[in-house]
């Protein structure tokens, strides 16, 4: 029941922020990457706030880490896997951006691999600040380049 309620909830939540980005003229990959992703991610975060309270770091970034990794994998992966098993057809997606937001990602992760290890694995609230930080910079770049200011020089787009 609690996972009809999750979808039901989701599926408001998709709409609700479609309709948004329609009125503040905002593009349907933008809304994805900026408001759909922080919030299907404040249950992750308060998840992990509550074990790193009780001392158990390790399992905080293993909620992160795991997260991401079911998102990506299961999340996209068992959608399009049906799409394409009821409809025949593979889902083509608009690559106008894919590859510049796929790069941001895997900086991304290599900048924290790098903060942790220059951190001697320890975290810390200068490492937090660091890392909402880097947060906020790939939102700006998204927008940055969604809206034309950074140029496609990957030679993705149709």
């Amino acid at each position: 029941m609690c996972c009809l309620w999750i979808g039901l909830f989701t599926y408001f939540a998709v709409d609700a922020s479609t309709r948004l980005g329609c009125m503040m003229n905002l593009d349907e990959e933008v809304m994805g990457l900026v408001i759909l992703a922080a919030g299907t991610s404040v249950p992750d975060c308060m998840g992990s706030i509550a074990v790193a309270r009780d001392g158990m770091g390790d399992m905080s970034v293993a909620n992160a880490v795991g997260s991401n990794t079911f998102d990506i994998l299961l999340g996209l992966g068992l959608p399009w896997f049906i799409w394409a098993a009821i409809q025949g057809e593979p889902i083509v997606l608009p690559r106008d951006n894919i590859t510049f937001t796929i790069i941001i990602l895997f900086g991304c992760l290599i900048g924290y691999l790098t903060i942790l290890v220059l951190n001697k694995w320890k975290l810390t609230r200068n490492m937090g600040f660091l890392l909402l930080g880097m947060y906020v910079v790939v939102i700006i770049l998204v927008l940055l380049r969604y809206y034309g200011h950074i140029p496609n020089i990957f030679g993705d787009g149709d």
